[in-house]
């Protein structure tokens, strides 16, 4: 009997706290949004962009939200959908974006590898200030490796340089990009024409290069002495074959070695440039 009246006077408390209590809706703008920050500022990116998506759909009248939608979006690299959502948010004209969604526009054309629309983009664009722009053009003249346009460029802007770290920065790079010493493949090609495996020597390639100079130089002896020994040959023919097989195949692949150093060093530069320009430190942050 007396459990049963402590049973029920508990159950008479719980019902009168929820009577007297405020009831919330764990859905709405309010929770939704400190819930969507609280994931943005853990990282936890892709269950920040639904939740987001719910506080702008809620709420369409929060710019920021819609920033940090796209952020989202941005570093998940689904650059697609967060170009999509800027174009949806704002559909009447893109050079009128707010200079933040400006910054992240331009910042997610980069990552996409979109230098010509980038740069077209830059030219319209009417809320980025000159500084910003200035620093973005020079960046998609590194990122494309021209060089001799892009320090052009930087010259006529140099008085940046006493006003920002990442033109400084970049400028620097271009000067180091103007110094490589670049590989020619036809430089290549004609030493390993001459020696096999000296084309993969010149692009540092040094195991291919013993490779190539090994199965050349051994089957041409075979071939070579077969010949020798018994004239023109099943032998002779074959190891002959198998030779020229070998020296075409390490001149072609001399060739490709230097288009892939060449390539591997403009990697470097543009994950370089990417690092000075693309770095969110110092950029719109909320």
């Amino acid at each position: 009997m007396i459990l049963t009246k402590k049973i029920l006077c508990g159950l008479c408390c719980i019902f009168m706290i929820l009577e007297t209590a405020h009831p919330q809706d764990l859905l709405d703008y309010s929770n939704s949004l400190k819930y969507a920050d609280y994931l943005y500022k853990t990282h936890q990116y892709n269950l920040s962009s639904v939740e987001y998506e719910r506080v702008v759909f809620l709420e369409p009248t929060d710019t920021l939200a819609k920033l940090k939608l796209v952020r989202s979006y941005r570093y998940m690299k689904n650059y697609t959908t967060a170009l999509e959502r800027i174009d949806n948010f704002f559909p009447h004209s893109l050079d009128y974006l707010p200079e933040a969604f400006s910054d992240e526009y331009i910042r997610i054309m980069l990552y996409e590898n979109q230098y010509q629309e980038a740069s077209v983009f830059l030219q319209n664009n009417m809320t980025l200030n000159g500084v910003a722009k200035t620093e973005y053009q020079l960046g998609i003249l590194v990122m494309q490796h021209q060089w001799s346009e892009a320090k052009h460029f930087a010259d006529e802007s140099i008085d940046l340089l006493a006003k920002t770290e990442k033109f400084e920065s970049l400028y620097s790079l271009t000067a180091n990009g103007l110094s490589t010493q670049y590989k020619s493949p036809a430089l290549a090609v004609s030493l390993s024409a001459i020696i096999p495996g000296a084309g993969k020597v010149y692009t540092k390639n040094w195991k291919d290069a013993i490779y190539s100079f090994l199965f050349v130089t051994t089957f041409s002896w075979l071939a070579y002495n077969s010949y020798a020994d018994n004239g023109l040959s099943f032998n002779s023919v074959l190891f002959g074959s198998i030779a020229l097989s070998f020296y075409s195949a390490n001149i072609y692949g001399s060739y490709r070695s230097a288009i892939k150093f060449n390539e591997k060093i403009n990697q470097l530069y543009k994950k370089e440039a990417e690092d000075i320009l693309l770095n969110d430190q110092g950029s719109f942050r909320y």
